[in-house]
């Protein structure tokens, strides 16, 4: 009976829970002990972040798929760059094949020589220009004077008849002019007298063509100016005059720019 009560109470103790301050029983089975770790979990390497300043260039760009691609795109650069070159040298060598017919040898000559033996082309204003009126009446002022005046100096006299009415006339006109002075300057020289002119009008009928009325006053060489024995006329000139292209030397390029040319002179005595 009481082993049967000792097997009870041990049997108790055994499922019942500890109380603090009992004691272990000798006889008690060690309870068995269980080993736990600790895991530690590291971080995947995408959400790892760079600590450089690099970033990830060298992680997207220096790989061998960048390196490829990189390759790609030049290839297609050097390609469209090839095409263009080509097509510009297509239209290039067309552009030459259709030159070849017109091309021809024109053979010229390069001399070296004074300025006075050059030529140059006087070429006419173009345009509705408002002071070329004023030139052209500049001009007919200027040549009705040179024509008519004989002065003592018979270089100057040359002069003013060899160049300036001989370029602002043409050829039919200088050659009438030579005619019908040639009998009025020996006359004057043989008397030693010369010829001045006053212009009184200049007229301007329609375009290109011109009256002017003048006074010659003839004056013996050596007289002065309230001395009698003056001669007094007055004339009436019409002329008709263009501008035109001429080829002077280069001497006289001055005298005549805008190639003014005389194609028709009369001239009468005006009656009083």
């Amino acid at each position: 009976m009481t082993s049967s009560v000792s097997r009870l109470q041990r049997l108790t103790d055994r499922i019942s829970p500890k109380k603090e301050g009992d004691a272990a029983p000798a006889t008690s089975a060690p309870e068995p002990q269980v080993h736990t770790e600790r895991v530690a979990h590291l971080p995947s390497v995408s959400s790892q972040k760079p600590k450089d300043k690099i970033g990830g260039y060298l992680r997207d760009h220096d790989a061998p798929h960048a390196a490829g691609r990189r390759a790609a795109v030049s290839d297609k650069l050097l390609i469209a760059v090839a095409g263009v070159s080509l097509a510009i040298n297509v239209v290039q060598a067309v552009a030459i094949m259709q030159l070849i017919p017109l091309y021809r040898v024109v053979p010229f000559f390069v001399t070296w020589s004074d300025k006075s033996d050059q030529v140059v082309r006087v070429e006419p204003p173009t345009g509705n220009l408002k002071s070329l009126a004023i030139l052209e009446e500049a001009n007919v002022r200027e040549y009705v004077t040179m024509r008519n005046t004989i002065t003592d100096d018979p270089q100057r006299t040359i002069y003013q008849w060899g160049t300036i009415v001989r370029l602002m006339s043409s050829k039919p006109v200088y050659d009438q002019f030579l005619a019908e002075t040639k009998p009025v300057y020996d006359a004057l020289k043989e008397r030693r007298f010369t010829r001045s002119v006053s212009l009184k009008s200049v007229l301007k009928i329609q375009n290109g063509y011109w009256q002017v009325e003048f006074d010659v006053i003839d004056r013996r060489i050596g007289s002065g100016l309230t001395d009698g024995g003056d001669e007094r006329r007055t004339f009436v000139a019409q002329l008709r005059a263009q501008n035109v292209e001429q080829s002077i030397s280069y001497d006289n390029r001055f005298l005549n720019p805008l190639g003014f040319t005389v194609t028709a002179y009369t001239v009468a005595s005006k009656k009083d």
